[in-house]
């Protein structure tokens, strides 16, 4: 199954005002001076850790066409963190980097086709001298 509506609709701006909303725009800097790494989509979720060279949090969302849910290892008391919203930003700003978890599931249901036809006697024998 493809990225759902909802995910492809998500814009910049929309990431902009749910940032001021939820960290006053602390995420956009937060975003910029760290990293965002095993980004992963599925349907309507994102998967990723976000952090710098000192911490890493693993990150989960999911965007419906009414809200964003998400949850993050960190410890922050604000109902949605930082490393949420940076993972939103890296998604309206790179979603081809992604990790495409139905484009992998694709490539390896043709791999195994393309795997189980017979092998034909000798073809792969190994060379004499």
């Amino acid at each position: 199954m493809k990225v759902t509506k909802a995910l492809n609709d998500l814009t910049w701006e929309k990431v902009a005002r749910f940032d001021e909303q939820a960290t006053n725009g602390e995420a956009w800097s937060y975003c910029e001076n760290s990293q965002v790494r095993d980004a992963t989509v599925y349907q309507n979720h994102l998967f990723g850790r976000v952090g710098n060279f000192v911490e890493e949090f693993q990150v989960q969302i999911a965007v419906s066409d009414q809200e964003i849910s998400s949850s993050c290892t960190c410890s922050s008391s604000r109902e949605t963190c930082i490393h949420v919203i940076a993972l939103l930003y890296t998604w309206v700003s790179d979603s081809e980097d992604f990790i495409h978890v139905d484009r992998v599931s694709e490539r390896l249901k043709h791999s195994a086709k393309m795997n189980s036809f017979p092998r034909l006697p000798g073809y792969y024998a190994p060379i004499r001298n």
